[in-house]
This record gives structure tokens, C-alpha cells and sequence, in this order.
């Protein structure tokens, strides 16, 4: 259903994860959508200028312990710089997508990735997150709002205000778990345009609960383990290189 110029499209959830990697880019050792956790190691004197990132790892891959949670690691990011990869500040990230409709725009996902992403600070992975994208179905035209942009005050935006609503309700549901402080938690609502351009929307109420700190549980096997996995299955990790 089309809503002036926003459209509904249904991806799932590993569309979702190859839609962000493959639209994530690395502006001046940022990564796009996750530099609030993968930037944790960074300081003045220490950099990155490229990331390697690979999806839904298996855990039998990865030589993890079986029958524990997560089934599999939705992204793992390895940062870098020039020939050397710091496996000991790599990120795993749980990814949920959330699909709230017209009728229900409180719904939840059917899996909020609490347990998930408590199973990676248990696997030890260095630098922990948790994903979530809002994928709304597009309101009637009556909803929207028309807004003036920023960067020209003559031109006109539409703006779906529902994305938000969703993005702030799953903050709400998220902070009230068991998850430590240490997770960065990454919310924000996707959408498309007719021209099929993608649309974020975040919640500046939450920003802070974005950036992560260092897994205290780390494991300096599971590292040995990244190391491993990166060297034997090289060809599944996409590299994202420093624009400047």
C-alpha cells in the first residue's frame, strides 16, 4: 500500500542484515549503523580505516558450544587498519526486525534478541550489540506529516511519524530486560520511498543506550576463534574501506 511516497516493502530478516551491510559505509573510520559499538576501541592515537563484516555465522562454524543460544551470529565485525586486523575488538550483533501494522502499531517482534544477545557476552565476544529495525507498514495519507527541511526551508517533507512511535516503544521494552549497560542497543525505523529509497528514522530520546563498553566476560578463545573463522572463510567477509 503506497502512502503519498512511502511504500510498504516486506524483507526479511536476512534481508534486512544484508540490506545494512551492504548500505553500511565507513566515512573516516566510522562504520554507518555501528560505529556507536565498533568505534569503542578507538582514541586519538588508534584507528581503523576498514571493517570486515560477515553474517549469520553458524555457532559450529565458529567451533561454539552447541545447543546454546544464539543458533547463529547475525553480523561480526572485525576492524582494521591497513594489513592488520584487531580480532581482540571485534563485534557480534543480534538483529531483530519488528512489523508493526496500521491496527496493532504497539506490536512486538516475536523475539526482542534479549536472550540472543545475552548468549554473545556469554560466547565472550569482545564488543556486544543489539539490533533492532522497525519496519512499519506506511499510514494513511491523512497521518502524515509535512515538514520544511533543515537544509532548504522552501522544501517540503513528508514524513510517516509512526516509525518513531514503534522505535520508541521497543526502546521502552528493551531497557526494561536483563541486558547489562555494556550492550549497544541500536533501534531505529526503515522505510522506502516510491523511488525505492530507504528512509531511518531514530529516536534522539535514546541515543545514549547506543554505544556499548567492553564485554567483561571476554574470551580470549572466542578470539582465537574470530581469528580462525576470518582466515578460513575469507570469502564470506565484505570489506568496507575508508572514504574520506
Amino acid at each position: 500500500m503506497m502512502a503519498e511516497n512511502y511504500i510498504e516493502k516486506r524483507l526479511e530478516e536476512s534481508q534486512v542484515i544484508s540490506f545494512i551491510i551492504e548500505n553500511t559505509q565507513c566515512h573516516f573510520g566510522n562504520l554507518d549503523f555501528f560505529y556507536d559499538v565498533t568505534n569503542v576501541p578507538r582514541t586519538a592515537d588508534f584507528k581503523f580505516d576498514r571493517f570486515y563484516i560477515a553474517k549469520e555465522i553458524l555457532r559450529q562454524d565458529m567451533t561454539l558450544e552447541l545447543g546454546k543460544k544464539p543458533g547463529d551470529i547475525d553480523i561480526l565485525i572485525i576492524p582494521a587498519f591497513k594489513d592488520t586486523l584487531f580480532y581482540e575488538y571485534s563485534s557480534a550483533f543480534e538483529l531483530k526486525v519488528v512489523r508493526p501494522t496500521k491496527k496493532n502499531f504497539r506490536k512486538n517482534s516475536n523475539s526482542l534478541g534479549t536472550t540472543q544477545t545475552l548468549g554473545l557476552i556469554e560466547d565472550g565476544f569482545p564488543l556486544v550489540g543489539l539490533v533492532q529495525v522497525c519496519m512499519n507498514e506506511p499510514v494513511n495519507p491523512v497521518h502524515l506529516q509535512h515538514l520544511p527541511s533543515l537544509d532548504n526551508l522552501n522544501k517540503i517533507l513528508t514524513y510517516d511519524p509512526f516509525p518513531i512511535y514503534s522505535v520508541e516503544n521497543q526502546y521502552k521494552r528493551v531497557l526494561k530486560t536483563s541486558l547489562p549497560k555494556y550492550v549497544g542497543i541500536n533501534i531505529f525505523g526503515l522505510s522506502f520511498d516510491q523511488n525505492n529509497q530507504f528512509i531511518i528514522q531514530e529516536s534522539s530520546k535514546f541515543l545514549n543506550f547506543k554505544s556499548a563498553y567492553f564485554n567483561p566476560k571476554i574470551s580470549e578463545t572466542t578470539i582465537k576463534r574470530i581469528k580462525m573463522h576470518y582466515e578460513t572463510n575469507r570469502d564470506i567477509y565484505i570489506e568496507k574501506v575508508n572514504s574520506k
